[in-house]
């Protein structure tokens, strides 16, 4: 998969979708979580690095990346739990002792838990 690259006046960004575990917006900003906790901020919307993941991925990786809520989009291969009671999403790559626990509204960890059984 090609890499994303991010060119701001400032710095550039390469971001391999491959070892990203999860996006989180923020107003104007978007934090990327790689899979060796490397967290990077980019200024863009949610819906601009979605589109920017459409066009990166292939067949073979097609559905890998889930839109969640107005929040996150996460890569499914690191799901390891959908909490409706506590609202909680837990990714973790199993590799490491390492996971991380995501607040999600229950209407949205309802709509993943209905892809993800599919």
């Amino acid at each position: 998969m090609t890499p994303i690259i991010f060119n701001t006046r400032d710095d550039l960004v390469k971001i391999d979708l491959d070892k990203m575990v999860y996006a989180e917006a923020d107003g104007n900003y978007l934090y990327i979580t790689m899979q060796n906790g490397l967290r990077v901020m980019v200024t863009m919307s949610l819906i601009q690095f979605e589109k920017l993941i459409e066009n990166a991925v292939t067949d073979k990786t097609r559905g890998m990346y889930i839109r969640i809520g107005r929040k996150y989009i996460v890569d499914r291969r690191y799901i390891v739990q959908i909490c409706l009671p506590k609202q909680t999403l837990t990714l973790s790559n199993m590799a490491t002792d390492k996971s991380v626990s995501l607040s999600v509204p229950k209407e949205a960890l309802k709509v993943l838990k209905q892809k993800m059984t599919e």
